[in-house]
């Protein structure tokens, strides 16, 4: 109860009146730690209502990298339900359909501090505004660090994006909305930089895409 662990409380206590049935003080303790438990249920659900409903509304109008932020909040939650996580591969799956340069499709590895180019051919001006780059990496280490990602034209760098790399080694999923940036839809860019700092990453994919 001191730790604010009820549901530990409450098995604890359960154990207690089994072994002691009836028991005034036990029987009280457990009221109390099932109330508690209740009123801590209900804040987590009411936490992950409001995550939900702003991320349904980022994604009806299609800014699906501040849905993926406000649907992993909601995970982060810990209620267990599968529908954020359900979104989340709906836009992977929506972006990866909409692919107009495929940057990597093959496995590589960025050490920390290394700066990798990736050119192209710019984008179409017409699709700009709605472009994301989607990017699928795997942490090497075991710890988070930041990752940049840059741009750029023949005249220099016009822009970037900072990412967190998270310190498990799953493959994760970074979707950055690079059309957001006025240098992004503005200027024939015609290549993107990845630098890893304080970690190694490796590079399963990465292209550039857009929303519906």
């Amino acid at each position: 109860m001191d730790s604010r662990n009820f549901a530990e409380a409450i098995r604890q206590y359960n154990i207690a009146l089994t072994n002691k049935p009836g028991d005034e003080a036990a029987t009280q303790q457990l009221t109390l730690a099932q109330q508690n438990e209740n009123m801590r249920v209900a804040g987590l659900q009411n936490e992950y209502n409001g995550y939900i409903t702003k991320a349904d509304a980022q994604f009806q109008t299609k800014n699906y990298d501040k849905a993926i932020e406000l649907y992993t909040k909601a995970m982060n939650v810990g209620t267990d339900n599968p529908y954020p996580a359900n979104k989340i591969r709906e836009i992977g799956e929506i972006l990866a359909a909409n692919k107009l340069v495929e940057l990597v499709n093959t496995s590589i590895t960025i050490n920390s501090s290394e700066t990798k180019r990736f050119d192209f051919e710019p984008v179409d001006v017409t699709t700009r505004r709605g472009n994301y780059i989607l990017l699928k990496a795997k942490n090497l280490g075991d710890r988070p660090f930041i990752m940049y990602i840059s741009y750029g034209s023949k005249s220099g760098r016009n822009g970037g994006f900072t990412v967190n790399v998270p310190k498990n080694q799953d493959v994760n999923d970074f979707i950055v909305r690079i059309g957001s940036q006025y240098k992004w839809f503005s200027e024939d860019n015609n290549w993107i930089e990845i630098l890893p700092e304080n970690g190694n990453i490796e590079i399963i994919s990465m292209e550039i895409t857009k929303g519906n």
